[in-house]
């Protein structure tokens, strides 16, 4: 152990070790778990997970109308499925080297080994283990 480690471990208690690393968020001791002041076993099955967020975040529980509408923005926040269009756009971008701003610049003679996208940024749909843009009568 280097002796500027050693000094500091001198100088410094437990207590002060202890008050760094204390959060207003939890309190943990042997049998006891306390989230904002409240025990964890009282929270458990009367507390929705909307009202535990609001209260981890605020730290303070909701009331109904709030707890309803943090519940209504957690779902809308959610993308559903596949064809949402965050997900539609990550899935262009990875497979046919479209930038989510456009087109890419073209390749230039002196990168033309490199591995940016092609001049003309179409999708080559060939050697995708048949995937491909549906068409009408396909179903996805």
């Amino acid at each position: 152990m280097s002796t500027a480690r050693q000094h500091a471990l001198e100088r410094t208690s437990s207590r002060e070790v202890t008050d760094w690393w204390s959060t207003a968020v939890s309190d943990i001791e042997p049998g006891i778990i306390r989230l904002r002041g409240y025990p964890i076993e009282q929270m458990i099955g009367q507390v929705s997970f909307p009202e535990m967020i609001w209260l981890m975040v605020r730290g303070d529980l909701p009331s109904a109308g709030q707890a309803e509408l943090l519940e209504h923005a957690l779902v809308a926040a959610v993308d559903h499925g596949p064809q949402a269009p965050s997900i539609a756009a990550a899935r262009m971008a990875a497979t046919c080297g479209v930038g989510l701003h456009g087109p890419s610049p073209p390749v230039s003679v002196s990168s033309a080994t490199s591995t940016a996208a092609p001049a003309n940024n179409a999708c080559n749909y060939s050697n995708r283990s048949g995937l491909g843009p549906p068409t009408a009568t396909s179903k996805r």
